[in-house]
């Protein structure tokens, strides 16, 4: 993952007191594409050094994400044409990149919005 990306949703986690990983699912599962050109799209935007900038210096993390999460990201990037050397990593950081709260207070937000509608999807199962 991008330093910028990995940084803005360490600190993020922390203001909010939310784990890194709650966040990531809560900004994953409410923005996950459900179209593989828009795969491309956010993969393309955060693989991109920015004009004038050196490599995009990453870091390596360990979210634990649910299976069925992990399931769909795969079906999306196996959706992708042939020669697409997308991973899922690439899909994370392009969705958190571009999805991420502005605040610890919306960070806060998303996280309890998708705790509350996991909640009534599982009660209504």
């Amino acid at each position: 993952m991008p330093n910028e990306t990995a940084d803005r949703l360490s600190e993020l986690a922390r203001a909010a007191g939310v784990s890194m990983t709650a966040l990531a699912v809560a900004v994953l599962e409410r923005h996950l594409p459900l179209e593989t050109g828009k795969v491309r799209e956010l993969v393309l935007a955060t693989a991109r050094p920015r004009r004038g900038s050196a490599a995009i210096q990453t870091t390596e993390m360990n979210l634990r994400l649910p299976t069925q999460l992990r399931v769909r990201m795969d079906e999306l990037i196996s959706a992708l044409p042939a020669g697409a050397k997308i991973k899922r990593a690439h899909l994370i950081s392009g969705v958190l990149d571009a999805h991420l709260a502005a605040d610890a207070d919306a960070a806060y937000r998303q996280v309890t919005e998708y705790e509350s509608r996991s909640m009534r999807h599982e009660l209504a199962a």
